[in-house]
């Protein structure tokens, strides 16, 4: 699409949410949209597929111009200003509450994780100690189980009439 006209109908829509409408009564809807934009009606649908796409575009502007600082609007006597703040001290409101709430509720979250994990670790810990306890078992046993079996050779030797293997080499004279 091209960028100018999607940045004039931007415009257009900026303007008539700060209540700024150059060429129209103010209204926003798509012809006034694109007659404030200086595009055709076609143009705009070319620009935004179907409604909802202007809708979702309109929000985004009327959002932004929520959030901009109380000095950028200009109300246009001190009932509209008065309107402006009580609208603004809702807003803020609204959104400290929202903040308790989201921080309550990520504080539980974070206690019920800590629990999880802590419950985990000792888990973990009992597994860890019932694993070295059987390693210690099996080392044990093959300990056994090799001396038997040294045991076993070293009657078998004998049996036979063999010398035990030793480390040491007799001399011979």
């Amino acid at each position: 699409m091209n960028k100018r006209i999607g940045i004039a109908l931007m415009d257009a829509v900026r303007r008539m949410v700060a209540g700024n409408p150059r060429l129209t009564n103010g209204k926003i809807n798509p012809t006034n949209v694109h007659t404030e934009a200086g595009v055709g009606r076609a143009t705009f649908y070319r620009h935004y597929d179907n409604d909802e796409e202007f809708k979702t575009a309109y929000d985004n502007a009327v959002k932004r111009a929520n959030q901009r600082p109380k000095s950028q609007r200009n109300p246009q006597n001190i009932e509209e200003a008065y309107e402006e703040l009580k609208k603004e001290v809702k807003l803020l409101r609204e959104r400290v509450r929202a903040t308790e709430i989201s921080a309550e509720e990520r504080r539980a979250v974070f206690t019920d994780q800590l629990y999880v994990l802590k419950k985990g670790i000792q888990y973990l810990e009992q597994q860890n100690t019932r694993l070295e306890n059987s390693n210690k078992r099996a080392i044990t046993e093959k300990n056994a189980a090799k001396d038997e079996l040294m045991k076993l050779k070293a009657e078998q030797n004998n049996a036979r009439g063999r010398e035990p293997p030793s480390n040491v080499t007799p001399l011979r004279s």
